[in-house]
């Protein structure tokens, strides 16, 4: 009699976890009720109270982000705020408030692909080859700049929005951005 091979089955990896979802859809959400949402606070508030809580928003999530990584290992705070600095000097470039929110929402996104695509890959952990890494920012930046490039789909068929080529370039940045700190944070150092 012939012993039987067991056949393990796996389900399919899960690249988008709900949070990467949630906040999928609130980009989307903030595509068509944006621009509206957005000048209704403008008058209430005025364009300069918008830019000020934006730069607020941008210097909790980086001090947000060095605290974490700094909890994970002193070695990584260095890395981590150089990889900060990029972001920060492209919204310092930006003009515009809603501008810098991409980098925000986009980089948000590319930090939890990434994070999801880490967790797809059973056995990817602290100590994950540098193929492996590449691996998961690859996929992370690929799901989020097709997500980018929809973005930019729907506004193109909103009578009062536009779709820009540099929103989609800005966005791919903060996508590659926020993964890249999600893989400073997760890989070994």
């Amino acid at each position: 009699m012939r012993a039987r091979a067991s056949i393990i089955v796996r389900p399919p990896p899960e690249y988008l976890s709900p949070m990467s979802c949630i906040i999928m859809a609130l980009i989307l959400l903030l595509s068509v009720i944006g621009r509206p949402l957005f000048n209704l606070t403008r008058d209430l508030v005025g364009r300069s109270t918008i830019s000020h809580v934006v730069w607020v928003l941008l210097g909790l999530g980086c001090v947000g982000g060095v605290h974490v990584v700094r909890r994970l290992g002193a070695q990584r705070l260095l890395p981590v705020t150089l990889l900060l600095l990029p972001g920060l000097f492209v919204a310092l470039s930006l003009e515009l408030p809603e501008e810098r929110m991409h980098l925000l929402e986009f980089g948000a996104l590319g930090f939890c692909l990434c994070w999801d695509s880490f967790r797809s890959f059973e056995g990817l952990r602290r100590n994950a080859p540098v193929i492996d890494l590449l691996r998961t920012l690859i996929i992370a930046c690929t799901i989020g700049i097709v997500f980018a490039c929809l973005d930019e789909g729907v506004q193109a068929l909103l009578p009062e929005r536009v779709a820009d080529m540099r929103d989609i370039f800005l966005n791919s940045f903060s996508i590659f951005w926020g993964a890249a700190l999600c893989l400073l944070a997760k890989s070994k150092s």
